[in-house]
């Protein structure tokens, strides 16, 4: 890179701290030192130069491209060794999308009590749950606009990298599990290219699948009788309990993963005693 020392590299893309690691034992057996520098902004924080940039490496390597990194981002941190800059990135990325997964959550709660989103959104925004994420993805989850964005493919790859990591350091992450099995869902229904803000869409379609497996008499069939607008691809459709049984056998396909409605055992609130003691 131009304005880099010769005796210096540098490495951006988000990745396994262990392949950073490992160039960078190599790269000092041969006298060039090495940072790792993963970051996050987005496209808009590069064209502004207002990018968030996480380096591992040694101190005095930081220092020489210190000058550099901070006329491309805002803020620039070594956070330690090589390496450490991508265990940073795979903690940016797991808060993020655990964030979007909680703003479709409670999008979707709302939508069941009949509640304008956008609204929602513009009032939790005012609050100590205002962030970043929801005014983004929570707006383009309010509008249905789930076209635009990072492709959700690439969160899905960042998720599949930090369930790896902590398979291998044995870290509970029991938030983010839950998080990458609705990625794995998403990526199931064909949302690879969508924008993560699609997740919603997740919600809505086990909304539907719920809805076949409870009878009709009971809460959730009486619930659903109630309308459900869904949105799949360029098309809204209006989906009631006449028609969610005639879309049960292409939406359940379509998830890949869900086991036979039959065979999954369903739980009622009459099924729950009063008193659980």
């Amino acid at each position: 890179m131009v304005g880099f020392p010769p005796d210096l590299a540098q490495a951006f893309p988000r990745g396994r701290p262990g392949p950073a690691q490992a160039i960078g034992q190599r790269l000092a057996e041969k006298g060039i030192e090495f940072v790792d520098a993963p970051v996050s902004g987005g496209e808009t924080g590069a064209i502004n130069a207002a990018l968030t940039i996480m380096v591992g490496g040694k101190p005095e390597a930081f220092e020489k491209v210190k000058p550099l990194f901070e006329k491309m981002g805002k803020s620039v941190t070594l956070i330690g060794a090589s390496g450490a800059g991508q265990v940073a990135k795979a903690c940016n990325q797991m808060l993020m999308v655990n964030v979007i997964q909680a703003c479709a959550e409670a999008l979707r709660l709302a939508g069941a009590h009949g509640l304008d989103a956008g609204k929602v959104v513009a009032a939790l925004a005012g609050g100590s749950a205002g962030s970043r994420v929801l005014d983004v993805m929570g707006g383009r989850m309010a509008r249905r606009d789930f076209v635009a964005g990072i492709q959700a493919r690439l969160h899905h790859k960042d998720f599949a990298i930090l369930m790896d990591e902590a398979r291998q350091l044995g870290a509970p992450l029991p938030v983010a599990v839950h998080t990458w099995q609705q990625l794995n869902a998403l990526m199931g229904l064909g949302g690879a290219q969508l924008d993560t803000s699609s997740l919603l869409r997740v919600l809505d379609l086990d909304v539907m699948i719920i809805a076949l497996r409870a009878p009709a008499d009971g809460p959730i069939g009486e619930f659903m009788r109630l309308p459900l607008d869904v949105q799949f691809d360029a098309a809204t459709v209006q989906v009631g309990a006449d028609e969610i049984q005639a879309m049960s056998a292409g939406l359940v396909g379509a998830r890949g993963s869900l086991p036979a409605p039959e065979a999954v055992p369903v739980l009622h609130a009459t099924d729950i005693p009063s008193d659980p003691a």
